[in-house]
């Protein structure tokens, strides 16, 4: 599932979209998702650059298992709280996964778990 994010789109401004989804709405979606695609999609995405990390974390709660790419596309559209930032440090992302209460992994462009631990690497941690 893909959250709509109004912020400057032609769209929002047509259809004087003013607002986001609420949160509620979106952990609905995901726990939906699930429920429907679970034999058919292993990885559910949540992304973090249209929801925001707090929600995307909430998100795990409820039906995502995977919280996509650290970076994005400078073009698309995100939530504000993204804006400026092009990437997310790996520490980060591990941090929130694991104060989430979940086990973070890493995956290869083919959706499948890579072979080197998600804590092998040293880096700093930004998130405390």
């Amino acid at each position: 599932p893909l959250v709509f994010v109004p912020h400057n789109t032609d769209l929002a401004r047509s259809a004087k979209i003013r607002q986001t989804v609420p949160a509620d709405r979106v952990l609905q979606m995901f726990a939906v998702a699930r429920i429907f695609f679970s034999r058919l999609i292993r990885n559910i995405t949540v992304d973090w650059t249209k929801t925001g990390l707090d929600l995307a974390l909430r998100a795990l709660a409820t039906g995502a298992n995977d919280l996509g790419p650290l970076s994005y596309d400078p073009w698309e559209i995100r939530v504000p709280e993204v804006n400026g930032r092009g990437t997310i440090p790996t520490a980060t992302i591990r941090s929130a996964i694991t104060k989430a209460g979940r086990t973070p992994a890493e995956r290869d462009a083919h959706t499948t778990k890579t072979a080197t631990p998600a804590a092998s690497r040293k880096e700093e941690l930004v998130l405390a």
